[in-house]
């Protein structure tokens, strides 16, 4: 019964009539906890935006398959003009994988 609510009720009766029901009892049994991220500070918030942005600009070329610095170079390879803005941010976080891996990574392609 995890997530659900279960309640019964009965009659109340006196002397032959009815006054509606009464709630006998009441189970009511809450969603187990998950574990959600920790919030990002803003300044983090708007470097992401700006990665999430770079991924989304179809102008760069396909971002499936690759990470966002080989992306971006081969944008810059390409003269694309990719902002040079975008690799500084993902040099400056190579270890975090929120910065490296682009809004495509956890999607698979329907083959």
């Amino acid at each position: 019964m995890s997530g659900q609510q279960k309640i019964t009720y009965q009659l109340r009766k006196s002397k032959g009539k009815s006054y509606g029901p009464t709630k006998v009892s009441a189970v009511k049994e809450t969603k187990p906890k998950r574990n959600l991220p920790q919030a990002r500070p803003d300044k983090q918030n708007n470097e992401i935006d700006e990665l999430k942005h770079f991924d989304l600009e179809s102008k760069f070329g396909p971002a499936i398959g690759m990470t966002r610095l080989e992306r971006w170079n081969r944008a810059f390879e390409l003269d694309l003009n990719p902002p040079d803005h975008i690799k500084d941010l993902i040099n400056s976080h190579m270890d975090d994988p929120e910065y490296a891996k682009p809004l495509w990574n956890s999607h698979s392609l329907i083959s």
